[in-house]
């Protein structure tokens, strides 16, 4: 599981992009990501996680 707080918009794509993607790269064909305590998140964001699911799914 990884976890991740505070906001997750335009301005942490950069550094949250690379780290989905290094999750993506687990054994495992599921990523579980807490984000209880992420305030804010917008479509970027969004686009980064369904873009880390999908390399996850080997897609």
């Amino acid at each position: 599981m990884a976890r991740t707080n505070g906001e997750m918009d335009y301005v942490t794509d950069p550094v949250c992009r690379p780290r989905f993607k290094d999750c993506s790269r687990w054994a495992h064909p599921f990523i579980a990501l807490g984000l209880s305590h992420v305030s804010f998140g917008d479509s970027a964001e969004l686009n980064v996680l369904l873009g880390a699911g999908q390399q996850a799914a080997g897609r």
